[in-house]
């Protein structure tokens, strides 16, 4: 049960949390570049708790969460035609 807590106290934790909030908000209000950092950026907050790290991560490094935020848009669209093809042809 202490888990399930310690999963929303999460984004409250470390420095500044709530500049942190603002500026994720901020960015994503940016068509298409914004999500694509912001997906970047939840992906190196996943990264952070797999190794055990406290607190929201930093905004810096805005071309690697950019880039990274591709790469799962990427392997999303990939794994999202596996499911889309076959339902596609069995409509028809």
């Amino acid at each position: 049960m202490r888990k399930i807590f310690d999963v929303f106290r999460y984004p409250l934790n470390g420095k500044e949390p709530a500049l942190r909030f603002l500026l994720g908000c901020a960015i994503n209000c940016i068509p298409f570049f914004g999500n694509v950092v912001t997906a970047g950026y939840a992906i190196k907050g996943m990264r952070e708790v797999m190794i055990g790290k406290k607190g929201m991560p930093p905004w810096t490094d805005f071309m690697g969460l950019f880039l990274s935020g591709i790469k799962f848009f990427a392997a999303s669209f990939i794994f999202g035609l596996a499911f889309f093809i076959p339902l596609s042809i069995g409509l028809f």
